[in-house]
């Protein structure tokens, strides 16, 4: 009787399995063949052991369990360790031929030139200082978004809330657009607030109809835009994108209404806090396009939410977006006096605002704020009752100059 020992008795075993799978034209599955420290271990139940025992007696091998290594898990199977095949793949679901003159092959690995994956991955030390760039870019911009003031001399001062102009659109009062911006440019002491969504910008897919409709290409709408901002000259301080606007930036990277704007203004696509000084005296200001919390029975309720429930406190706040006319309120928080205001649309007829039931414009554009040195403002929904105030007042100073 032949006894087979070490690699011998390995081999055999080997063979037996391959030969055995390969007879019924399937092999073990993927989870039953794995490498490990550099041998092919083969998973099979202790009944395939058995039957390799008894293919032992029946061809005159002695049994030796010892030169059979074995391991005893939990479960039922064992693991039989093997010789390695070198470089041969064995495929899951296909009869394979074993070729014993591969044993012994090494595993051959190339030279490879070209654009590997190593070679076209970012260098981790330029994405580090890239991001720590752009950590601290965003750091400064919070900081001085926190501490925004613009300053005024000791005389008295009129912001104008302008917002929704929708140029583009067919239902666009352009010349009431154009009167107010020059009345502005031209009262003493009177300067302008932009609440956002200056053109229709309809270049969503979703907005086609509407883009169709509009008499004025998107180009024109931009081009119409800063002519308006023109208008202002000087007087324009604070900005705003709005919905409108910032659609190109959320679809194209490019926020082309922030590159049309004069460099000295505050603008922000979303939110200006600022503080106004006039004086001595100073109001503390938020200007947003639309607010959350909103109500279609109070026109300022998300104005009001927005400082009672603490997400940021100011003197006055004004958002536009909604459509429903140019409205102010005087409220209380906490025993101080607050402004909120509703910019209208210079949009008076808006076919999406007729087929829903909406108010719509026409019910007033701008709302003004006079803020006088001795530390008391006055809010008005009539840009020529405020501009005339202005020059009142003005005037009464001129007087007591001389």
């Amino acid at each position: 009787m032949q006894t087979l020992k070490g690699e011998a008795a390995q081999k055999w075993v080997r063979d037996y399995i391959l030969r055995f799978y390969n007879q019924r034209g399937y092999l073990p599955s993927r989870s039953k063949i794995n490498r490990r420290d550099g041998e092919l271990k083969v998973k099979v139940s202790s009944g395939t052991i058995d039957k390799i025992i008894r293919e032992f007696r029946k061809t005159g091998y002695q049994e030796r369990r010892d030169e059979v290594p074995r391991e005893e898990p939990e479960s039922n199977d064992r693991d039989v360790s093997v010789s390695p095949i070198g470089g041969l793949n064995i495929p899951t679901h296909h009869a394979v031929e074993t070729d014993s003159s591969l044993q012994g092959w090494q595993t051959v690995i190339p030279q490879i030139s070209g654009l590997t994956v190593e070679a076209s991955m970012p260098d981790p030390e330029k994405v580090w200082a890239k991001a720590v760039f752009e950590q601290e870019k965003h750091e400064a911009e919070q900081r001085f978004r926190q501490n925004q003031v613009i300053t005024f001399p000791p005389q008295p001062i009129c912001l104008v809330c302008i917002g929704d102009r929708h140029i583009g659109a067919p239902g666009t009062d352009y010349k009431a657009l154009r009167r107010d911006s020059e009345l502005i440019a031209h009262t003493p002491g009177m300067y302008a607030i932009d609440t956002g969504d200056g053109v229709d910008n309809f270049i969503k897919a979703k907005h086609q109809d509407a883009r169709a409709a509009d008499p004025l290409r998107i180009d024109e709408q931009w081009i119409l835009l800063q002519e308006t901002l023109r208008w202002l000259g000087d007087r324009f301080l604070i900005s705003v994108s709005g919905n409108h606007n910032h659609w190109s930036y959320k679809i194209a990277g490019w926020d082309i209404f922030r590159s049309l704007l004069p460099q000295n203004v505050l603008y922000d696509p979303d939110e200006v806090a600022v503080t106004i000084q006039v004086g001595t005296a100073q109001w503390r200001w938020i200007i947003r396009h639309k607010t959350r919390v909103n109500s279609i029975y109070n026109a300022l309720h998300g104005h009001k939410q927005h400082i009672r429930l603490g997400m940021q406190d100011a003197d006055v706040i004004v958002a536009a977006h909604i459509h429903r006319g140019a409205v102010y309120e005087v409220f209380y928080h906490q025993s101080q006096r607050k402004i909120g205001i509703l910019t209208g649309t210079y949009k008076i007829f808006d076919s999406h605002v007729r087929e829903e039931g909406f108010l719509g414009g026409g019910l007033g554009t701008t709302v003004a704020v006079v803020m006088h040195p001795e530390g008391w403002m006055q809010p008005f929904d009539n840009l020529k009752a405020a501009a005339t105030f202005m020059e009142t007042l003005y005037f009464q100073t001129r007087l007591r100059k001389n």
